[in-house]
This record gives structure tokens, sequence and C-alpha cells, in this order.
């Protein structure tokens, strides 16, 4: 009996590989947002539609969610969207926070100055990069960047770690495979962001199969890109006024 309950679990042959196209499908299609978003900050400057389309493109991610729920057996629970329990996610989203704040100064503290600048010295703005924060409003800025962090958390954690482990129920390999997926989202950063983006992605997951509840990391997720966000526009909105 046990035996039979057991198969009845696991996607059958022909659903397997139905989950599988679906899967394949939806990261070729978001990993190509992904390449769109690296793109548009090299495009040439000059031109105030840079700034716009890059906002509508991060804006616009909220869209695929609606798909993947769809792909998602229609339930938004199996992407860990859920009623919220203020007594665990509050405290969760704390503690993310935290991490994140860590995992951020800590190579200031560690790293002689000369290697930090060297390690991110690649992760510098393009010009259209500030073009993009000069010619937009901070209520823009947010909004794309609440959008961005959803679609992020969605998927990464919420549809990609949850699929992985029903297609081959081995939790510390999806864990593996949704962090090198979410460290590639990021390459656009300096090697040291990358390293640091990498890192905050292995332990969400972990986190995550684990309470497998989506609100607190896109909060911390989002408060700490909003955190940046701010940093940057502050920086080339004064530029832009005294240039």
């Amino acid at each position: 009996m046990s035996t039979n309950i057991t198969a009845l679990d696991q996607p059958q042959e022909r659903d397997r590989r139905r989950m599988w196209i679906e899967f394949s499908l939806i990261m070729i299609c978001c990993y190509f947002f992904a390449f769109i978003s690296q793109f548009l900050p090299h495009a040439k400057g000059g031109s105030p539609w840079i700034a716009q389309l890059r906002l509508l493109e991060e804006i616009s991610k909220l869209l695929p969610i609606l798909f993947v729920v769809g792909v998602a057996d229609g339930s938004f629970a199996r992407i860990g969207i859920k009623a919220p329990i203020w007594s665990k996610d509050l405290p969760l989203t704390g503690l993310l926070i935290l991490f994140m704040y860590l995992v951020w100064r800590m190579p200031h503290w560690v790293l002689p100055k000369e290697t930090y600048i060297a390690l991110t010295r690649s992760g510098i703005p393009t010009p259209t990069a500030r073009e993009i924060y000069a010619n937009s409003s901070f209520i823009a800025i947010t909004v794309a960047t609440l959008a961005s962090c959803i679609f992020q958390e969605v998927l990464m954690r919420g549809y990609l770690l949850g699929r992985l482990k029903e297609l081959i129920n081995k939790p510390w390999v999806s864990i593996l495979i949704g962090t090198v997926l979410f460290g590639a989202w990021h390459l656009y950063q300096s090697q040291l962001g990358w390293i640091e983006t990498t890192t905050v992605g292995f332990v969400y997951s972990v986190v995550y199969l684990r309470t497998e509840r989506i609100w607190p990391f896109i909060a911390a997720h989002f408060l700490n890109n909003l955190f940046f966000a701010w940093r940057t526009y502050e920086l080339y909105a004064q530029y832009s006024r005294h240039f």
C-alpha cells in the first residue's frame, strides 16, 4: 500500500515530460528578460526613451507571474504565495535583511582597500545606466524595483525550486541549480557583487525550501534593492542637476 501511495505522489511519465518542457520554456523566456535587462544599460545614451523602456521592461516582469501560476496547477500556494503569518514572516524578513547587510558589509571589513576596488571596478554604472536614473522619478524606480524583486523571487524561489523538487526529488540538487541560475541572472554585476548575490541566492534557496513562504524573501529583497536604488538615484540626480 505504501508503495502505491508513493507512486501516486510522483508525477507520471507523461506529466513529467510536460513539466520539463514547461520548465525549460519558462526559464528561456525569463532569461530573455534578463538579457534585455543587461543589454539596455549598455545601449547608447542620449535618448530619453531608453530610461522609459528600461522601467517599462522592469514593470512588465510581473506579467509572466500569471503564466507561472497557471502552470503551477493554478495555485498561488504552490509558488509560496500564501496568506501572511506576521508572527513568522516579520522575524524572518528581519533576519534575511540582516544577513544581506552582513554579506554586503563583510568585504568592507576583511578585504584590503586595493583588493576591494579591483573586485568592484567592473560594476561601475554605464552612461546609459546613469541616464536611466537621471531621467526617472524615484517613484517609478521604486515601482520597477518592486516588480523586479517580485518577479525574481516568484520565479527563482517559488516556481523553480518547487518544480525541481517535484521533478528530481533531490532538494540539494534543486538548491544548487537554483543558486547557479540566480547567480547567472546577475552576471552584469561586479565580480564581488556577483559573489555576494550568489551567496544570498544559496541561503535564500535553503531557507525557502524549509518555509515555502515567499513574502519574507520578496520584502527583504525589495528593501535591500531599494536602498541601493535610492543611493544611486541620489547620486545621479545630483549629477544631472550640476551638469
